[in-house]
């Protein structure tokens, strides 16, 4: 998916709505702009109960992500060293060709005399990470926030030792598709934007609302499952992404499988397991010198929404 220049309002050819915003901020301005407010079953502003959802209503939360985000920024960072040599990340480095001319390289008959940049990072690792924000409606408040202080620490780590991140949150669903690109590479890391976009009450208030003023809004807010299912399942990976990282999980973990494939349980113990499994792969890929990864690093359970059903035919024949 290009770049995210400007803020973009569209149907696709069913009619449903299309958001795009180049930042979160952009995104609060868009609603405001367009006077968007509750609607049709109006789930954006049902009461809080600090289970499904923290705030007590759609202008609390709004009011909190606008004015005070630093009250949802949770996370503890993680300190392990990604490089173990003395660069800070802003080295230049010399090659034939480049970025602008080193006079004094010049004179002394260097022929690697023009310098070369690249975003303070002299390592040319870049990561990508592309955050699906939907959730079942029994995925717990506190399930979400968890993934959000997993997802600042990850995005904390990756910038504090020079590999520039880009982070785009969406949710694709029949009733509206939201897309925000919270970072670009180039952008300073802004821990609040972050904090954000990964809070259960921006998906379940701020992202219904918009759902709620979508064309195809029919009885409900559709789900995310074949979305996510064919993401966590893809093996494709674009080296120009450098890093390419997948956080899905429209089904929350649970602590055992059964075989309609889900519980209500949310099982936080293996949602960290995925993102210590992401955290080490990164290390290696450091040590190795390696800049972009083979197949997508992925956190997520998958519904397997069509082997289910193949599995619950077939036994239905005996």
């Amino acid at each position: 998916m290009s770049k995210i220049r400007a803020t973009m309002v569209d149907t696709d050819d069913e009619g449903t709505l299309f958001v795009a915003t180049e930042s979160i901020p952009a995104l609060f301005r868009l609603i405001d702009r367009e006077g968007w407010g509750p609607a049709r079953a109006m789930a954006s502003d049902i009461p809080g109960d600090g289970e499904y959802l923290i705030f007590d209503s759609l202008e609390h939360a709004h009011n909190v992500f606008l004015n005070e985000p630093w009250r949802i920024r949770q996370f503890s960072q993680k300190d392990d060293k990604l490089r173990t040599d003395d660069n800070p990340g802003n080295d230049v480095f010399y090659d034939v060709t480049g970025d602008y001319l080193d006079i004094g390289k010049t004179m002394e008959g260097d022929p690697e005399d023009f310098g070369n940049s690249i975003m303070g990072n002299p390592a040319r690792i870049f990561a990508r990470i592309t955050v699906n924000l939907a959730a079942a409606k029994w995925t717990t408040a506190e399930y979400m926030i968890h993934k959000q202080k997993r997802i600042l620490r990850l995005v904390d780590w990756l910038e504090q030792y020079g590999i520039r991140t880009q982070v785009r949150c969406l949710l694709f669903t029949d009733a509206a598709n939201v897309v925000v690109t919270v970072k670009e590479h180039q952008d300073p890391f802004d821990l609040n934007h972050l904090a954000v976009a990964m809070h259960p009450d921006f998906m379940r208030r701020t992202c219904l609302l918009i759902a709620e003023q979508s064309p195809t809004w029919e009885f409900g807010y559709g789900d995310a499952v074949d979305y996510d299912d064919i993401s966590l399942a893809s093996n494709y990976a674009d080296p120009d992404d450098g890093i390419s990282i997948y956080v899905g999980g429209y089904m929350p973990y649970a602590p055992d499988d059964t075989e309609q494939g889900y519980t209500y349980d949310n099982d936080l113990t293996k949602l960290d397991a995925d993102f210590d499994k992401i955290e080490k792969e990164i290390a290696g890929m450091i040590t190795r010198e390696q800049r972009f990864t083979e197949v997508p690093l992925k956190v997520g359970r998958p519904f397997l929404r069509i082997q289910r059903n193949r599995t619950r035919k077939r036994r239905s024949n005996y």
